[in-house]
């Protein structure tokens, strides 16, 4: 399966899907995570250092949390739609922002 977005910003990886319905969750996030969220507010710079990734459903290019992703360096894809519903937690995924996809690894 293959999940497609905007990169909005640079990086290739592999990480564990860490699924994030709202703040009380950032406790949870684990050093090179793949973190997942519907829409990604402000709040989440706070756990974008132990993210290997950030991936949102919405958003663009332009939204305030792809600025912060550019600006930290940080490996980002929005607006995949459908990220926070199909994949599940600690799920192995690789993404590469070049090409803004995301997908499920088999190990």
């Amino acid at each position: 399966m293959t999940l497609y977005g905007k990169g909005v910003s640079f990086g290739k990886g592999i990480g564990r899907v860490r699924l994030i319905t709202s703040i009380k969750d950032f406790g949870m996030v684990e050093e090179g995570d793949v973190v997942i969220s519907k829409s990604a507010t402000p709040d989440f710079v706070l756990i974008l250092d132990k993210a290997a990734c950030l991936v949102a459903d919405e958003g663009g290019i332009t939204s305030h949390i792809a600025i912060v992703c550019r600006e930290m360096d940080k490996p980002a894809i929005v607006g995949t739609k459908n990220a926070s519903t199909t994949l599940k937690n600690n799920q192995l995924v690789e993404f590469d922002c070049a090409m803004g996809t995301l997908k499920e690894v088999y190990d």
